[in-house]
């Protein structure tokens, strides 16, 4: 397999102010040649990755590979570390390593991921908790760029990083059943990515990760399979009414327990009651 060799090329901090009246959004959706990290300093930002949503926070690390498409928005200043780099130290200077829009991207001009499982959780974009970046690259930018210390002082720290981001992303065996496991034995209560990411110490933002690794669908999908399944229990054998077993349910909004029941059953609540009850 082809060797990982972090090369740092830029490393950047800005601090964006709230503007007057209204969201603060940065830029329309971009992209870039190059892998980045954003390394969130302070405030709290929405990074728009595509379909996803991710909330970054103070102390979050936001990873961009190549070709990933994202804008940044947020309510309040903010401040970040920019840093971008190569895995393997290979991309020509002549390459382009500012962000670029959309149509104007070309793979081409990326280097290219070699196929290993270890090194998944790096062809996608993310937000990762709990690793050095911050303190590593806070350092780095005190020894200054023209240090001759600071390419091998932004190497060490990319790679460091990286470790951290692979192990992070890489559970113990068993991790995602062991999530789906809690979540069947709890089909009453109103669990999120929140409350999983506190009980398993994981970032909520990789709990779906998981959860979609080891079921094969999301964690919304798989939520409402479980909670579902045991709606229909609780209506044949329960003694309880379609509003009760809602409650019962968490779902404190009747329609919204409706619409999931129909979705997974194909059929109403009041239905499936009358054509499966004794």
């Amino acid at each position: 397999m082809k060797p990982i060799t972090p090369h740092l090329y830029s490393a950047y901090r800005f601090a964006y102010g709230k503007q007057s009246g209204g969201r603060l959004t940065l830029a329309r959706e971009k992209t870039q040649y190059v892998y980045r990290f954003l390394i969130f300093e302070e405030g709290e930002v929405v990074a728009i990755l595509g379909a996803k949503r991710l909330i970054c926070r103070a102390g979050d690390l936001l990873y961009l590979p190549p070709g990933e498409r994202y804008r940044l928005s947020a309510d309040a200043a903010f401040s970040v570390l920019q840093v971008s780099f190569d895995l393997f130290g290979n991309v020509a200077d002549a390459r382009p390593l500012t962000c670029v829009f959309t149509s104007e991207f070309s793979p081409a001009l990326c280097s290219p991921l070699p196929e290993a499982d270890a090194l998944l959780p790096l062809r996608v974009g993310g937000v990762f908790g709990g690793t050095s970046a911050l303190r590593g690259f806070a350092e780095l930018l005190s020894v200054g760029r023209t240090s001759p210390l600071w390419q091998i002082f932004g190497d060490s720290a990319l790679y460091a990083t990286l470790v951290d981001i692979l192990r992070t992303a890489a559970p113990p065996v068993g991790c995602g059943e062991d999530i789906l496991a809690y979540i069947n034995a709890h089909p009453e209560e109103s669990v999120t990515a929140e409350t999983l990411g506190k009980r398993f110490s994981y970032h909520p933002n990789y709990i779906n990760a998981l959860v979609k690794r080891a079921s094969g669908c999301s964690l919304g999908a798989y939520l409402r399979r479980v909670k579902i399944s045991y709606a229909r229990e609780l209506l044949l054998h329960g003694g309880l009414s379609p509003l009760e077993v809602a409650r019962a349910l968490g779902y404190y909004d009747y329609s919204h327990f409706y619409k999931a029941f129909k979705a997974e059953v194909g059929l109403s609540p009041t239905a499936y009651l009358t054509a499966h009850g004794e």
